[in-house]
């Protein structure tokens, strides 16, 4: 699991990873943490190579998943990124089991 907090409000958080274009897929899930709701909707995005790949819709209740699958071929860079467009108050988003797979 990956944790993830905006530092600010209207703030997006990311992570980075460079997988310099040897991967096919990255798989696993978007979740709010357990026994939280957040002040904000948290919208969950995967870009590859600064281009939008997938974008989960707004997730604010507790416990709320959405999983994802999403093609890497040839992506160098690939950053997951997690947008909080107001306050930032118990908006502990989680990347669930991200897997990479060649």
């Amino acid at each position: 699991m990956l944790f993830a907090f905006p530092p600010r409000p209207n703030t997006p958080c990311q992570i980075t990873f460079d997988i310099k274009g040897e991967f096919r897929r990255v798989a696993g899930s978007a979740a709010i943490a357990d026994g939280l709701r957040p002040a904000s909707p948290l919208t969950f995005r995967i870009d590859g190579d600064d281009k939008p790949l997938w974008r989960s819709p707004p997730l604010q209740e507790e416990g709320q998943t959405v999983p994802f699958q999403v093609s890497v071929m040839r992506v160098r860079k690939l950053n997951l990124v997690v947008e909080c467009p107001g306050s930032n108050g118990a908006c502990y988003a989680v990347w669930v089991d991200p897997v990479l797979s060649k």
